[in-house]
C-alpha cells in the first residue's frame, strides 16, 4: 500500500512537534532528525482511520490487480 499512499492526497503521518505531515515513516523521522534535533525521532502521530484506509485500499487495487502483494 506504500505504492498507492504516494499517489494519495492522504498524508497519514503527523510530526508532533509542528505542523509537518508525512506520507510514510521514513519522511516523518527524516524531518524529525532534520528539523527537531535532539527530540526522539521514532515518535509520531500515525492518523489512519478505517475510512482513510478504505479510500487507500481502493486506489491500491488501481494499481496492483492484487493490493496485498
Amino acid at each position: 500500500m506504500v505504492h498507492a499512499a504516494t499517489h494519495s492526497d492522504f498524508k497519514r503521518y503527523k510530526c508532533p512537534h509542528c505542523d509537518k505531515r508525512g506520507v510514510s515513516v521514513a519522511t516523518i523521522t527524516l524531518h524529525i532528525k532534520s528539523r527537531h534535533p535532539g527530540m526522539p525521532h521514532n515518535e509520531y502521530y500515525d492518523e489512519m482511520n478505517d475510512e482513510e484506509y478504505l479510500k487507500l485500499l481502493l486506489l491500491t487495487e488501481k494499481c496492483f490487480d492484487n493490493p496485498y502483494m
